[in-house]
């Protein structure tokens, strides 16, 4: 069964909440991934990540 994201909102902290097709929900944390750096270091600033 495949999932498909309708929905995805940014929350404080470097979180994204993403909504499926199917009404469940989860957020993933990026701190992780912003701290090792290399292309991910734009997402370190507010106002990229929101976007």
């Amino acid at each position: 069964m495949s999932y498909i994201i309708t929905n995805l909102i940014a929350e404080s902290n470097y979180k994204l909440r993403l909504i499926y097709s199917n009404g469940s929900e989860i957020i993933v944390d990026f701190q992780a991934i912003i701290n090792q750096g290399g292309i991910f270091v734009s997402l370190s600033k507010p106002e990229f990540f929101h976007k």
